[in-house]
């Protein structure tokens, strides 16, 4: 652990820790290098938010057909708590 870092708890919390209101999302984390590369990882699907950029939002979409994952964009916020999304691709 690199010595600047005084509080690696703070850093998992931010991280790796996720509120239980967001259980329903089954979401799993994974935090590596940038160029690094998982085996027998499957993505089921990706969830954009709603102020995703266009650029990423194409990116995402083009990958989502190469490697067959679904690719869901968060509806701006109506004033009910639920949030919605529509399916991208």
């Amino acid at each position: 652990v690199d010595p600047q870092i005084k509080n690696v708890g703070v850093i998992y919390e931010l991280f790796c820790l996720k509120d239980t209101d967001w259980k329903y999302q089954q979401e799993r984390r994974i935090i590596g290098d940038a160029g690094g590369y998982f085996t027998n990882l499957k993505i089921k699907s990706i969830y954009l938010g709603f102020k995703v950029s266009k650029s990423n939002e194409l990116r995402i979409k083009k990958l989502s057909k190469k490697y067959g994952f679904s690719v869901f964009k968060m509806n701006p916020p109506n004033g009910k708590k639920k949030i919605s999304y529509t399916k991208l691709s």
